[in-house]
């Protein structure tokens, strides 16, 4: 079940919780006693979390009984994560988690993803921001709505036994407000050239399904979906040189998307500019760039001279590899 992600969703903690002290947090964990937060043992059944937003930062907040923490009984949002841009958390079966310090982690280490995948390739990146794009840095969008096309070449790749190698995929977004608002609409786009069981691992990938909770972009992005569009099967004429900042991206009558580099105002020669994401949920380096796109499939979009990132794209089912 999914729900929006300005929703929250209000059950008791189960009968086992406890909250452990920052003392006792780090004697049982290791964490340093500067861990901000404490830690609280709980059970997720098949839901979404909410978000709330604080100034420019969105947190993700799990909801329990206070009466499992010692207090009266009643709903409480308990913060589980303080990560920038990410608002919501969809999980797909009954799964244990510990709140650590601001940090939701599965319980013992499990993973409760059944399926193994993994892609290695380049990704280009459009959206209607200005060069830079604020959102990459927590901010709010140039125009006050995000829209974005994505698109990308799996170089190696497999999604338990099935092989993803050299199949492209393109996936199309636009909200009526912030990204991070929620009542999003998303389409995909997979190279038609794979067959049905390609198909549907692609398809779960993109759609971050087969994916641990907030591990990828991909999940994230749905997760402030409230309209997923019939996935499109269609020809994909596909480059990206991440290193050259150029991307040219064709499937007839759907899409027509180029990147190129920024050109400098002051020498007339391309500009290179990087971000780095040390910690980010979907790449270490991403290169600056230029974009224009022109969509008209489930969801129309007209881009031009606006944000684009060229980025090498490596993770599986728990996120970045680095």
């Amino acid at each position: 079940m999914r729900c929006g992600a300005g929703s929250f969703w209000h059950a008791p903690s189960p009968a086992g919780a406890t909250r452990w002290s920052r003392t006792s947090m780090a004697e049982r964990t290791g964490l340093s006693k500067s861990t901000r937060g404490r830690r609280s043992r709980v059970r997720i059944e098949p839901h979404c979390f909410g978000h709330e937003r604080r100034g420019s930062r969105f947190m993700r907040y799990i909801n329990y009984s206070r009466a499992a923490r010692g207090g009266r009984a009643g709903g409480h949002r308990c913060r589980a994560s303080d990560i920038l841009g990410v608002t919501a958390i969809t999980t797909t079966q009954a799964t244990e988690f510990d709140v650590v310090g601001g940090t939701l982690r599965v319980r013992g280490g499990e993973n409760p993803v059944a399926d193994r995948w993994m892609i290695r390739g380049t990704e280009f990146v459009n959206c209607l921001c200005d060069w830079g794009c604020p959102c990459q840095f927590g901010a709010k969008s140039t125009y006050g709505h995000c829209e974005e096309l994505m698109c990308g070449h799996i170089e190696e790749g497999y999604f338990n036994d099935t092989n993803l190698d050299g199949l492209d995929w393109t996936v199309l977004m636009s909200w009526p407000g912030e990204g991070a608002e929620g009542n999003g609409t998303q389409q995909a786009v997979i190279d038609d050239r794979a067959d049905s069981t390609q198909r549907e691992a692609l398809r779960k990938i993109v759609h971050g399904e087969s994916t641990a909770p907030g591990a990828t972009h991909f999940f994230v992005y749905n997760s402030m979906m409230s309209t997923v569009l019939d996935t499109l099967y269609a020809p994909i004429e596909l480059s990206i040189d991440v290193d050259q900042r150029l991307a040219s991206l064709t499937i007839e009558g759907l899409v027509e998307s180029r990147g190129t580099p920024i050109i400098s105002p002051y020498t007339g020669k391309p500009a290179r500019i990087r971000i780095n994401m040390p910690e980010g949920i979907r790449y270490t380096y991403a290169e600056m760039g230029n974009g224009n796109t022109t969509a008209r499939a489930g969801i129309a979009l007209d881009f031009k001279d606006s944000y684009g990132q060229f980025n090498i794209l490596h993770m599986n089912q728990d996120g970045v590899i680095r």
